[in-house]
């Protein structure tokens, strides 16, 4: 028997198709319940912020001292519900995501031990545990990282996308122009974080194969004097590891101070153009703040 073709020659596509309807499907009651605490929680950030208008409109400037009483209770209800949601889909996705690596590893492990002896031989130890643990807990990762943003992060930019054109369409479309600057910079950084992490993870089977075979063969290594060989070559992996990290890392930093940079220029230009139309009293206040 042969191995199977490498995920990284198969498209992304297939391989979050299959994913989906092999190892998914079966607990399709709890992620359908998963996805209805992450449509709640999405729902509270638009809702906040359209309560935002009540605080500051009718209590900070009309002094209502009805909507004091009624909407601190609104506000409350909302942060608790959301809350509650955050934690109902994390707990829910936390347990499928777990269900998926245990299958995945199970299936994995009985499949290697059906191929033939002349691919072991071919095959670095270190590889094969690599695959079975580090490897399919980023799946796990990834499965719950990819249905948390399709969900809820992409229905709560919906929900406030729509709150903002329908507050002040004008207002929406000034500060909008941030979105295309920010999506460069955030697609590169994406394909650098997954390039390395995928070299990482091959540099760390690689690791874990090398010090397999020097604490197996110590009586040799011992024997012909080759301590020092052993440990250089593993200092380079390490060395290598770390590099490959660090450039993920790096290039989910550099992310931070871009996007806090376009975020204050969406910010400056919000206050300008919106704080214009309440001094000129085009605007009420409560509106734009919301």
């Amino acid at each position: 028997m042969t191995a199977p073709a490498a995920p990284a020659d198969r498209p992304t596509a297939a391989i979050v198709r299959r994913l989906a309807v092999e190892y998914l499907a079966p607990y399709r009651a709890r992620l359908a319940a998963a996805v209805l605490c992450m449509l709640v929680a999405a729902c509270a950030q638009p809702t906040l912020a359209w309560l935002m208008e009540s605080v500051v409109g009718d209590i900070f400037v009309a002094r209502d001292r009805d909507a004091l009483r009624i909407v601190p209770l609104a506000v409350l209800a909302t942060m608790a519900l959301g809350g509650a949601a955050n934690f109902g889909q994390a707990m829910l996705m936390s347990w499928v995501g777990l269900r998926v690596v245990a299958d995945l590893q199970r299936e994995m492990f009985d499949h290697l031990l059906r191929l033939d002896l002349a691919w072991f031989q071919r095959t670095p130890t270190g590889r094969l545990v690599g695959n079975l643990t580090s490897d399919a807990a980023l799946v796990r990762q990834a499965a719950a990282a990819t249905m948390t943003g399709l969900v809820k992060d992409l229905t709560m930019v919906a929900l406030l996308v729509a709150l903002m054109f329908y507050q002040n369409a004008e207002l929406a479309a000034a500060v909008f122009f941030v979105f295309p600057l920010a999506w460069w910079p955030i697609s590169r950084a994406g394909k650098r974080v997954r390039k390395a992490v995928a070299r990482a993870q091959a540099e760390i089977g690689e690791f874990a194969s090398l010090a397999t075979e020097a604490f197996q063969g110590a009586r040799l290594v011992k024997a012909y004097g080759m301590e020092g060989r052993e440990s250089a070559r593993a200092h380079a992996s390490t060395e290598r590891i770390f590099r490959l990290f660090m450039t993920s890392i790096r290039a989910r930093a550099v992310n931070s101070p871009i996007m806090e940079t376009l975020g204050g220029l969406a910010a400056a230009v919000a206050l300008f153009y919106g704080g214009a139309q309440v001094i000129d009293g085009t605007r009420e206040a409560g509106s734009f703040f919301a």
